[in-house]
């Protein structure tokens, strides 16, 4: 899993993540890595596979699952939206639509599904935000984790025009 990227419409690093912790964005940007060209078809997340790609550490799904209902809980509270090229049109959407936590299986497992308005942030990109996983999940602090996304974002220009 060590070349896995993450690539996005830049319109979701608009979105401030400030109450997740630095656990709850690995979880969260390691379901979008997989979730790019998906489409609306449900994805499932073995925990393994999900305790892989984010690079968790605790071992007891009691609390994997404690994490992954918290992070799913605080991206309930984002508010995404779609803004016309005029801005006079503005839409407001939840990114997944169903997110189902399956422990009673042999193999438990996660299965999620974007909601139809939320494609154009993953999929059909015509500009993107592109880097490694495992670099994003190194960084340790949730101040570095966002900033690190913003530059990211302007990696092939050089530059950022801030106001």
């Amino acid at each position: 899993m060590s070349n896995e990227l993450i690539k996005y419409d830049p319109e979701l690093n608009t979105i401030p993540l400030r109450k997740f912790t630095p656990i709850e964005m690995n979880l969260f940007f390691s379901i979008i890595s997989r979730m790019r060209d998906k489409g609306d078809q449900t994805v499932r997340f073995s925990f393994e596979q999900l305790k892989d790609l984010s690079n968790y550490k605790p071992t007891a799904n009691n609390r994997f699952e404690d994490d992954i209902q918290r992070t799913y809980e605080k991206l309930m509270g984002l508010h995404f939206g779609r803004r016309s090229k005029s801005g006079l049109n503005r839409g407001m959407f939840v990114m997944f639509t169903k997110f189902r936590i399956v422990d009673e299986a042999d193999s438990p497992y996660i299965n999620i599904e974007v909601y139809k308005d939320a494609l154009p942030l993953l999929s059909n990109l015509d500009t993107w935000v592109r880097y490694a996983l495992a670099e994003f999940r190194d960084l340790r602090s949730s101040y570095a984790k966002p900033a690190f996304r913003l530059l990211k974002g302007f990696r092939t220009t050089g530059y950022a025009f801030l106001s």
